[in-house]
């Protein structure tokens, strides 16, 4: 059976992030959250490193690019750390709010809306660091980037050639009717 590179990054980033899962989840499953740090900041410092390279040939990023979306992409990771940190946190308190019985419905409801308040503060300062990069980047390196989310989003589609495949499905069940 052969795959494709798409199943094959999956499987990938799925072996390269069960240690940093099953890490976090465990605690939970126990039953007592530890006060360690959820996030490695070795490997998540790997992991970028690795995305970056393979980023950085995929859009033929000259040295000075590299360098330059390197430090916002570093800075980033840090300025984001304790945010996604407590992030995480939260998400096991929530958890365990989920598992006590005693927990009222208000409580929940307040502990999921600070996390989405969380969420979008490091929404927002990742779009801060795309919008610097975006600036770095060429029309054609953009270009690139629009091409290659484009097939990720649509399965290898293009958006024309998805469009057209709407419209023939919406005809069909038109004809159905």
């Amino acid at each position: 059976m052969k795959f494709g590179n798409k199943a094959k990054m999956t499987a990938l980033a799925a072996l390269l992030l069960l240690p940093t899962v099953a890490g976090s989840i465990q605690p939970t499953i126990a039953g007592t959250p530890t006060a360690a740090p959820l996030i490695d900041k070795e490997f998540e410092t790997a992991l970028r490193k690795f995305v970056s390279k393979r980023f950085f040939n995929r859009i033929d990023a000259t040295s000075e690019q590299r360098e330059k979306i390197s430090k916002i992409m570093a800075d980033t990771q840090e300025q984001t750390r304790p945010d996604r940190e407590q992030f995480r946190q939260g998400l096991l308190e929530l958890s365990s709010m989920m598992n006590n019985e005693k927990t009222s419905d208000e409580d929940i409801k307040k502990q999921v809306s600070d996390l989405r308040s969380l969420k979008q503060k490091i929404s927002d300062q990742r779009l801060a660091a795309a919008l610097q990069v975006r600036h770095i980047l060429s029309a054609e390196q953009r270009q690139k980037i629009h091409n290659r989310i484009s097939e990720l989003i649509t399965g290898g589609m293009s958006p024309r050639k998805l469009g057209q495949l709407r419209n023939h499905v919406s005809l069909l069940s038109e004809t159905e009717n």
